[in-house]
């Protein structure tokens, strides 16, 4: 439980700041001895067609923290960026 506490304390403030740097908090708290979990990651498209040079596809990559006990922390993203 402690973990999921300390993580759902990181992601408050995760709107105000780049996804890269929550996740040098969150790799930061899962390299700590003894804590269980691993932070999973994966890729969004959709069409955008303002993104006429890249085929109108704009994409973003996602995070999230399996805390290891069947739960996970609710995601966050990079910003939206043509691909």
């Amino acid at each position: 439980m402690e973990l999921i506490k300390e993580i759902s304390e990181i992601l408050k403030d995760a709107h105000s700041r780049p996804a890269s740097e929550t996740n040098k908090l969150i790799d930061k708290k899962l390299a700590e001895p003894g804590t269980k979990g691993v932070r999973e990651e994966w890729t969004e498209a959709r069409v955008n067609s303002s993104c006429d040079n890249y085929g109108n596809i704009e994409e973003r990559t996602c995070y999230k923290v399996n805390h290891g006990d069947g739960t996970s922390s609710p995601p966050w993203c990079d910003d939206w960026h043509c691909k």
